[in-house]
């Protein structure tokens, strides 16, 4: 089990930090665990007997439950059933009473619509509140102007209509009204156009087509077309019009994106506009920038060329990244060499580009040097640090350092807060996602003693994610046992002993992943500890007979971790044993790390995890490297991470 980082502190200072306050701040001492508990159980009660309409077992319980911390949440939700005959004074008394409070929020929101959908404008004006979501924000609008409020509805319209995102459908009378008032003009059409285009949402940009100028309309379907043939900034005649701006923005978005989606194509065209002169040439540096990068991490025969044809004065941080990568992909140790003394002081300075210097002076000869490198590198706990102590036979230094107290009041403060006190409820109750809604704002701008207090107290209350988070936000790396726990720990070993693979790489995989959040969701969809998308999980568990369910069985941390480490296995097997390609195409995907497999000879792995072209994927397996290294540790091994020395050339 994790252990409890409130240890050495006095029992009664324990209850004082989890014991919740009461909702009346004038009201008796905070209730005790035990009594806690049992209102945690009357409060699901009160839950299963609202969503049963069961209204006599709520009148029942509902008033033992005013003390408790989410009371709150059930009023709400006994609120939100009824919204449609709900008194105007009834929703007002709660939303004052309880407006820090996210259920409150979700009320309103939904008490605003309901308002809406009976034409009650004077009550959505007097209930909105401004707030980040524009349906709310129009349905506002719209009440005020269907009260000959047109002045107020439209008042910073602009900054609403020149969001880069869809309008809803309740934003429709509002744009009507502003740009019948002469408030939508065709200039910001086009600016609201270009920054949808720009945003790469064409799906929300063609329905602004409208609003447009006729010249601007014919701009504008041009665009669209490039957007899905970039090749036509090179074809469209209208395109080729030196000095149009409508044109050379067109250009320039069209070459980006070509560039973008493939650079080795994109690279002629790029000589041509220039020699066109579409583009003027501090427009065309970053696109040049860019090209020279993309090219580099595809080892395009021409990339050395590109990336030195900058000079100097044009290049930047990346593009002198990606000369001594070259140099790593194509073992010309002199050039990685010239590359790094070539960077800025700060930039060499780097623990990456200091073991390469390192091994770049090795390969030499000159052994003394790179040693004395090497050792200086092995004190560091990260991934370089790991690499040079491998490079001269010692042990890693992972030091325990327990994180330093903040005051017992800063603790006991916190512990006390009533969003805290709802947070903690909320977590036990399986519900970290609206835990954090109360959470996160009590310490989105604390100082340093708080989030030291937020790591310690989601420590002890087996909240691991969170615990890990706010110690990064604190700025704190020493305490290992902090920063990586080890929780579902049968789970894991299970899962190991099943695949025969090291938990401390399945940890270290789910503490990359989801830093230990079984909640965790991921912009494309993938959920969970190991972070499996539905479909990689639903092929995984046929694999092995295994029936899984709807999505939400992947926020089960035993489903998870159970299919995540069958994926992991099957990917090892499918690159030969390598766990180094293993961990990349976890990140990336099988077809990505196929194509990056060296061609015609194989490389060191540490050369080859340097030069994958996906800087996500490059940070993703040095990260899940060192941080094995540290689980091994943790499990009572010995510090090692991945025993992997080359990475072989793809068949040809």
């Amino acid at each position: 089990m994790f252990p409890t980082r409130l240890r050495g502190l006095p029992v009664a200072l324990l209850l004082a930090l989890t014991a919740p306050i009461a909702v009346d701040p004038a009201a008796a001492a905070p209730l005790s665990e035990t009594a806690l508990a049992a209102q945690r159980q009357s409060y699901l009660d009160a839950e299963r007997a609202l969503a049963a309409g069961d209204r006599t077992r709520m009148r029942t319980l509902s008033p033992q439950l005013r003390d408790y911390p989410l009371y709150p949440y059930l009023r709400a939700r006994e609120l939100g059933q009824n919204l449609a005959t709900a008194s105007s004074a009834e929703i007002r008394q709660f939303l004052s009473q309880w407006a820090d409070v996210p259920a409150a929020a979700r009320l309103r929101g939904a008490w605003l619509r309901a308002l809406a959908e009976q034409s009650r404008w004077d009550d959505v004006i007097a209930d909105y509140r401004p707030g980040p979501d524009p349906e709310l924000d129009c349905l506002y609008r719209t009440a005020l102007l269907n009260r000959d409020r047109p002045d107020v509805a439209l008042n910073n319209f602009q900054a609403l209509w020149l969001r880069e995102q869809p309008l809803p459908a309740a934003c429709d009378r509002p744009v009507q009204a502003w740009a019948s008032q002469g408030g939508l003009t065709p200039a910001l059409a086009w600016q609201r156009f270009a920054a949808l285009m720009g945003a790469r949402n064409p799906a929300a940009a063609r329905p602004v087509q409208t609003w447009l100028e006729p010249a601007d309309q014919a701009w504008a379907r041009l665009w669209l077309q490039v957007d899905q043939n970039p090749a036509l900034i090179l074809q469209a005649p209208d395109l080729q019009m030196a000095g149009s701006d409508r044109g050379a923005g067109i250009v320039t978005w069209g070459l980006a994106r070509w560039i973008e989606r493939n650079s080795a194509e994109a690279a002629p065209a790029f000589d041509e506009i220039r020699r066109r002169g579409l583009i003027a040439d501090e427009q065309l540096l970053p696109l040049e920038r860019r090209l020279a990068v993309l090219l580099a991490a595809r080892r395009h025969p021409d990339a050395l060329r590109r990336l030195d044809a900058l000079g100097s004065s044009r290049e930047d941080d990346s593009i002198r990244e990606w000369r001594a990568r070259l140099g790593l992909a194509q073992g010309d140790w002199p050039l990685v060499l010239r590359s790094i003394e070539h960077m800025p002081a700060a930039q060499a300075a780097q623990a990456g580009w200091r073991y390469w210097r390192a091994r770049a002076l090795e390969s030499s000869g000159q052994n003394g040097t790179a040693e004395r490198l090497y050792r200086e590198l092995a004190g560091e706990r990260d991934y370089y640090g790991l690499l040079a102590a491998r490079r001269i036979g010692t042990p890693p230094t992972w030091t325990q350092r327990p994180l330093p107290r903040p005051p017992v009041a800063t603790l006991r403060g916190l512990a006390a807060r009533p969003a805290v006190q709802r947070a903690r409820e909320l977590f036990l109750l399986g519900r970290p996602g609206e835990a954090r809604s109360e959470w996160e704002p009590v310490l989105r701008n604390a100082d340093t003693a708080t989030w030291r207090a937020a790591a310690l107290l989601a420590a002890d209350w087996n909240w691991y994610g969170q615990a890990i988070i706010w110690l990064a936000r604190a700025g704190d790396w020493d305490d290992l046992v902090l920063r990586f726990p080890t929780p579902w720990r049968s789970e894991f070993e299970n899962a190991a002993q099943d695949t025969q693979l090291p938990p401390a790489w399945l940890y270290a995989v789910a503490r990359v992943e989801s830093t230990l959040l079984p909640e965790a969701r991921s912009g494309a969809g993938a959920l969970g500890l190991m972070q499996l998308l539905p479909d990689t999980a639903r092929g995984v568990a046929s694999s092995i007979g295994y029936r899984l369910g709807d999505n939400s069985q992947l926020f089960d941390p035993a489903v998870n971790i159970r299919l995540g480490s069958v994926y992991l296995r099957q990917l090892l097997d499918r690159f030969g044993g390598n766990p180094v390609l293993a961990t990349a195409a976890y990140n990336a995907g099988l077809r990505r790390v196929g194509e990056w497999l060296p061609a015609g000879t194989e490389l060191a792995a540490d050369v080859w995890i340097d030069t994958i072209p996906y800087s996500e994927t490059r940070a993703y397996v040095r990260r899940v490297w060192e941080y094995m290294a540290i689980y091994e540790s943790r499990l009572g091994g010995t510090a090692h991470g991945f025993e992997v020395e080359r990475i072989e050339a793809r068949a040809p």
